[in-house]
């Protein structure tokens, strides 16, 4: 393998320099990770520095001066598409083959887990090297010329919304809703509330829409999950619901919220806790299995990075909100994710883009940003008064304005609304 691997990686740097086109080569990210020949990883490396810097294949007097005129470049007449896929290939095979033997000793071991945490960062390698998905369609073609009218009533019907409703109308009116294929971030500082408004609209989605869901909590356990959903979707008190204490008008909301589930919601809401998986690899497996319209992933500071092992450190949160957002992409579906914001990254309770806990990836992955804060109370004001308010700010979105709007939070009928 590595003869021919070095022969195909030596075609791909002829290809390059010959057709003065590295495009294919920025579109699949191959990186110096593809080649294994150090000579020609080396040279793969130098070529896609400088067209990083100056836009443009080197010229063959540059290459030269670097390489070495021994080098030897020629006309290589396979697509590049072609020795792309073959290289992929031989980058796959290795890296399955060289983790075979760490798997195996774990097994040896009985350390089951860390055979499939080995396992799951190289199948995470491996994806690296799989093209990514491309589609390519005609505008003008006629049966796309007949859905566009179909599709303005749509947005027209929907108030202009493109995606899914939130249950925040301001939001969704300035963000257009939840899109397919958009990765969403909601920013806040610990117990602001991010779980409580992710499940809010998590919970608008599945009732108005009347869609599959899967929420993710690398924080708390299903049944804690499911009576929040079940205090907000009954409107009675949560603490009261836990504590087995409801008011006789409470008990009876919540028998009714019960049987209204059970005759008329026969579409999945699906909840996930941890411990069935806290990689990007597992929620993908689940997306694959359950096909939710939307997904909702609470607190992502906690997943584990496949390719790193590393939690909440800037390169593994960097590798899970590329991933992410890989995987929003590929399954054309909304993804909502939450993460903390430091406070002392952030002026009190004022929040921004650069309040994101460790990488600036959060701001650079997400198609919209959005910041969770307590209402900043004037010094002769009572802090009892402002306890169940929040502002919700689209910090920043890639096609559409800005924007800012105050919730009440109603913990004593399980209301998260916007306020007027």
């Amino acid at each position: 393998m590595g003869d021919i691997s070095a022969v195909n990686e030596k075609r791909i740097i002829c290809k390059i320099m010959t057709d003065a086109d590295a495009q294919p080569l920025l579109d699949r990210q191959v990186t110096g990770d593809w080649f294994f020949n150090s000579k020609h990883r080396d040279a793969l490396v130098w070529i896609l520095g400088h067209v990083g810097k100056y836009g443009a294949v080197p010229s063959r007097a540059s290459f030269d001066s670097h390489m070495g005129s021994t080098y030897g470049l020629f006309s290589v007449s396979e697509s590049m598409e072609y020795l792309l896929d073959t290289q992929a290939e031989a980058c796959r095979w290795s890296a399955l083959r060289r983790m075979l033997p760490d798997v195996e000793d774990h097994l040896d071991a009985r350390a089951t887990d860390d055979a499939i945490t080995v396992a799951q960062q190289c199948l995470a390698k491996v994806a690296g090297f799989s093209p990514a998905p491309t589609r390519i369609v005609d505008s003008m073609e006629n049966s796309r010329i007949a859905e566009r009218w179909d599709d303005y009533e749509r947005r027209e019907k929907g108030g202009g919304i493109i995606g899914m409703s939130t249950g925040f109308p301001t939001i969704d009116e300035t963000t257009l809703g939840l899109q397919p294929g958009h990765l969403v971030t909601v920013l806040a500082q610990p117990k602001v509330g991010k779980t409580t408004v992710c499940l809010a609209m998590a919970n608008h989605v599945y009732t108005t829409h009347e869609v599959p869901v899967l929420f993710v909590s690398f924080e708390m356990g299903i049944r804690e999950l499911e009576m929040r959903q079940e205090s907000m979707l009954a409107g009675v008190n949560f603490r009261n619901l836990q504590a087995g204490s409801l008011t006789p008008l409470e008990r009876n909301k919540y028998a009714d919220f019960l049987d209204r589930a059970e005759d008329e919601h026969d579409w999945p809401f699906h909840f996930m806790d941890a411990a069935t998986g806290s990689t990007v690899g597992a929620i993908r497996a689940q997306i694959e299995r359950l096909d939710p319209a939307v997904v909702f992933l609470d607190g992502i500071y906690m997943m584990t990075d496949e390719q790193t092992g590393e939690q909440n450190t800037p390169q593994a949160l960097t590798n899970i909100t590329r991933s992410l957002k890989r995987a929003a992409s590929h399954y054309q579906k909304p993804v909502v994710i939450n993460t903390q914001a430091l406070a002392w990254k952030s002026k009190g309770p004022r929040i921004s883009l650069d309040s994101a806990g460790y990488s600036s990836s959060f701001a650079q992955d997400s198609d919209v940003v959005l910041g969770l804060e307590r209402v900043k109370i004037g010094k002769d004001d009572d802090d009892a008064a402002f306890s169940g308010q929040r502002i919700l700010k689209v910090l920043a979105s890639r096609n559409t304005g800005l924007t800012s709007v105050e919730l009440m939070f109603d913990y004593d009928e399980g209301r998260i609304e916007e306020l007027s």
